[in-house]
């Protein structure tokens, strides 16, 4: 135990012991008593309050932070238990509490942000009055990401489908020009059809992945027989700049 140690311990039990003397005889003499072994007090924790204060950034108001810390001891002298902990250790958190708050009031910009907010939700399924307390405090995010990426789902699949549907009309239309009046006949023009929504529905899957791939690397099917990565990118560019210049009219 350093001396300083043990100098604090001394100092305290002296002046606990001064403090309820004065407390049931209200003598002056023991308040003089008690304000000397303060004194002492405040200078054995002269090297901590200024390192203290210097860490919470408020060199600036150190006469502010010297009586901030006088109320911390005070406060700390009053509640110590010495069968819990030494002083020294003990009076450390008054001291970082009343500076802190000391830092909140002269430099707000330095304020931490607030705590995690809680959420209190009604089920449907619950009368009125009763509420489910949401401990999971980041359940909304992910609520709120899951909807975020479940619309961009059904966005892109509705796109999808009305890409698709343009590039079959003008295939039909091309098939029933090319032929006769009556449209495709039940030969080459219904082989030329269903060619074309097997590679649609293809470019369907390399798309979505290439959109909601999780990293850089997802993005294409590296086992692919039929595309290689860089034919998937390609197809991927020149779907989605479709798209994009059709997403305002659809």
């Amino acid at each position: 135990m350093s001396a300083t140690t043990d100098a604090l311990e001394h100092e305290v039990g002296c002046a606990r012991a001064i403090r309820a003397r004065y407390r049931a005889a209200r003598d002056r003499r023991c308040k003089a008593q008690e304000n000397r072994h303060f004194d002492r007090i405040m200078a054995l924790l002269g090297p901590r309050i200024r390192h203290l204060t210097r860490a919470y950034g408020l060199n600036g108001w150190a006469d502010d932070a010297e009586q901030a810390c006088a109320i911390a001891v005070h406060r700390a002298i009053d509640e110590y238990d010495p069968s819990i902990a030494r002083f020294t250790t003990f009076v450390t958190w008054p001291l970082r509490g009343e500076l802190k708050a000391l830092r909140n009031r002269v430099r707000p910009e330095l304020r931490e942000t607030k705590a995690s907010m809680r959420y209190s939700v009604v089920p449907l399924d619950h009368g009125e009055g009763e509420f489910i307390e949401l401990v999971d405090v980041s359940a909304m995010t992910r609520v709120e990401q899951g909807a975020a990426r479940r619309l961009a789902h059904t966005a892109l699949d509705r796109l999808l489908s009305e890409y698709e549907r343009g590039i079959m009309d003008r295939l039909c239309k091309d098939l029933a020009s090319a032929d006769r009046p009556g449209g495709a006949r039940p030969g080459p023009g219904r082989a030329a059809i269903d060619e074309m929504k097997g590679v649609l529905c293809k470019e369907r899957e390399i798309v979505a992945r290439y959109v909601f791939a999780d990293g850089k690397d997802d993005k294409f099917a590296e086992n692919d027989a039929n595309f290689t990565a860089e034919q998937q990118r390609q197809i991927s560019r020149r779907v989605l700049r479709h798209l994009s210049a059709k997403a305002p009219a659809i």
